[in-house]
C-alpha cells in the first residue's frame, strides 16, 4: 500500500478508460452504493470492479450466468 505521506492507505492503482453503453457507470455506480461501496455521495466503483475481479473461478461462473438472466 501507498500512503503517499497523507490520509488513508491507498492500494497501487491502475488507470483505465473504457467504452460502454450509455447509463452502465450509473449503474455500477448504484450496484457499489447497494452492496456497501460508499465514497462521499457515491458509489465506489472502483471497490465494486476489484472485488468482481478477485472472485473465485466458481463465483465468476455463477455471476456470469446470473448476468446472463432475462429480466423478470
Amino acid at each position: 500500500m501507498n500512503t503517499k505521506g497523507r490520509g488513508r492507505p491507498k492500494n497501487e492503482r491502475v488507470k483505465m478508460t473504457v467504452r460502454v453503453a450509455p447509463g452502465t457507470a450509473d449503474k455500477l455506480n448504484a450496484m457499489a452504493k447497494e452492496v456497501g461501496f460508499v465514497y462521499g455521495s457515491g458509489g465506489e466503483t472502483g471497490k465494486l470492479l476489484d472485488e468482481i475481479a478477485n472472485l473465485s473461478p466458481e463465483s465468476q461462473i455463477f455471476l456470469k450466468k446470473l448476468l446472463e438472466m432475462p429480466d423478470v
